[in-house]
């Protein structure tokens, strides 16, 4: 079994790097220290150099296309962890999140109709709704602090979220989970409770789980 070594410092500046390199055209001091969720300092796993390298000692870098295998690891994966039999018709490609979120958002709603979000969140969710221009709408997180059980986290406040979904009319609920920024995977609980209320209001609900 391959061993990593999380504790190694990599310097990242002068590589490009956004969140080192353009702190301070992004408005932070120039030696700020980044807790990036999505971009950490750790290196990739050696299976993934690896073939990174096979590809790039190839040489060539033209047009290529998956073939079965890829769709197949990806319908087993969804069977197995979710028990949800998907088909290969139904996978689509893009070329990021940012871009399918945006895609999501024309394909499932009209100029100035309301999208549901849970702040704080991954900050493009708001962007790529108001650049579409559509309206924002936060079903915003609660904070607790639970003293008998000696731990806090983040928690849904499903009163304000049907209510909302009711007076704004929403049509589309943007889902984040593993949550970004606040760390939590919500539960089976949490969630089937999330689908009763947009199934009872017919919200289409597009999961961010990168």
């Amino acid at each position: 079994m391959a061993t990593y070594n999380f504790d190694k410092i990599i310097n990242r500046k002068g590589t490009n790097c956004l969140k080192y390199d353009y702190a301070v055209e992004r408005g932070k001091p120039a030696d700020v220290l980044p807790l990036w969720v999505a971009d950490m300092d750790f290196t990739v796993s050696e299976e993934i150099t690896k073939s990174l390298h096979a590809a790039v000692d190839h040489g060539i870098y033209g047009y290529t296309q998956p073939k079965d295998a890829y769709y197949n690891a990806i319908t087993n994966w969804m069977e197995k962890n979710h028990n949800w039999k998907t088909k290969r018709e139904w996978i689509m490609k893009t070329p990021g999140v940012v871009f399918a979120l945006g895609a999501a958002v024309k394909a499932f709603t009209k100029p100035g109709d309301a999208v549901l979000i849970q702040n704080p969140v991954y900050y493009p969710f708001t962007n790529i709704i108001r650049d579409n221009d559509r309206r924002v709408i936060d079903n915003t997180l609660v904070y607790e602090k639970r003293v008998t059980e000696g731990k806090s986290q983040y928690s849904i406040d499903y009163e304000d979220f049907e209510r909302k979904i009711v007076q704004e009319n929403i049509k589309l609920f943007i889902l984040c989970n593993p949550h970004n920024p606040v760390g939590r995977v919500w539960n089976r609980e949490e969630l089937q409770y999330l689908g009763e209320i947009c199934l009872r209001h017919h919200v289409i609900v597009v999961s961010d789980e990168i």
